[in-house]
C-alpha cells in the first residue's frame, strides 16, 4: 500500500505458505485474473487494488520427533523451502516428494528412523535422511544415540490377569530411565516383578523404575484373588406357651 506518481512502475511479489498454492493477481475480491505469475509489474495510471488469490491444496499432516537435546530435523523437496518440523508437524501438499533431513548435534548420530514412538522392529532407514511421498498423515520418529553408547534389550511381558504399561520391549541406551507399571484385572492381584515367569520375585510394587544397565527380562506375575462362599442360615425361635387352647 502506498501513493506512487502517475507512470511509475510498479513490483509484486505473492508468496505462498505452505498448503496453499498461488492463483493470480485480480484487482477485485475473487474477480478475473490479471496475471498468474507470483511477480508482476505495471506502470499505474490511476487509484489502484490488486488482491493476491490462493487456493488450499489438499494435504496431508507430516510430524518428526527426536531425542530430546540431541538433534533436530528439516523437511526439503516438493516445492518446499528447508523448514524445520517437530512432533507439531506441517500440512503438506498431498503428492509431495519430501526428504526428512536429520541434524544430530555434535557427539550424537542417527540411530534410525521410525514409525512408533517405542522404536519397534527394523528402522525405516539408518541414514541422516529419509525420502517419501505424501499420500497419508505419518508420525514418525527419529532415534538419535550418543557416539559410542551401548544399547541393550529389553523384554516386558506378563501373566494373564493383568497388563503392563510405560516402557515396553525393545532396545535402551545404556543408563536409559526405564519405568514400568502393572495393572491386576477384575479378581487378580498383582504378585511381583520376577525376570522369567514363575521366577524369584526382584521387586514386589507394582511401579518399578531402575537405570538399565544390560539386556533385561521383566515378567509381571498375577494371582488369583482366593474366592469364599459364605452360607446364611436363618435362624428361627418358637417360644411356646402353657395354657387352653
Amino acid at each position: 500500500d502506498g501513493t506512487y506518481e502517475e507512470g511509475e512502475v510498479i513490483y509484486v511479489n505473492a508468496s505462498a505458505k505452505l498448503g496453499y498454492q498461488f492463483k493470480g493477481w485480480s484487482k477485485t475480491e475473487n474477480g478475473e485474473i490479471i496475471s498468474n505469475s507470483n511477480y508482476y509489474s505495471f506502470k499505474i495510471y490511476e487509484d489502484t487494488t490488486l488482491y493476491a488469490n490462493f487456493i488450499k491444496l489438499d494435504t496431508r499432516h507430516i510430524s518428526v520427533s527426536c531425542s530430546t537435546g540431541r538433534g533436530s530435523v528439516i523437511v526439503t523437496g516438493g516445492g518446499i523451502p528447508p523448514t524445520g518440523i517437530n512432533s507439531e508437524g506441517l500440512d503438506i501438499p498431498t503428492g509431495s516428494e519430501i526428504t526428512l533431513v536429520a541434524m544430530p548435534k555434535e557427539g550424537c548420530s542417527v540411530a534410525g528412523w521410525y514409525d512408533n514412538a517405542e522404536f519397534k522392529g527394523e528402522p525405516l532407514s539408518t541414514g541422516n535422511s529419509y525420502s517419501l511421498t505424501v499420500e497419508n498423515d505419518i508420525d514418525l520418529y527419529v532415534k538419535f544415540k550418543k557416539d559410542g553408547a551401548t544399547d541393550y534389550k529389553l523384554k516386558v511381558d506378563c501373566d494373564e490377569g493383568g497388563t503392563t504399561n510405560g516402557a515396553t520391549t525393545g532396545e535402551y541406551e545404556d543408563n536409559s530411565y526405564i519405568f514400568v507399571v502393572a495393572y491386576a484385572d477384575d479378581g487378580y492381584e498383582f504378585a511381583g516383578w520376577s525376570e522369567y515367569k514363575g521366577g524369584p520375585i526382584i521387586h514386589d510394587r507394582y511401579t518399578y523404575d531402575f537405570r538399565i544397565s544390560k539386556d533385561t527380562t521383566l515378567y509381571a506375575n498375577f494371582k488369583k484373588v482366593p474366592e469364599y462362599t459364605i452360607n446364611l442360615i436363618k435362624r428361627v425361635e418358637i417360644n411356646l406357651y402353657e395354657g387352653a387352647f
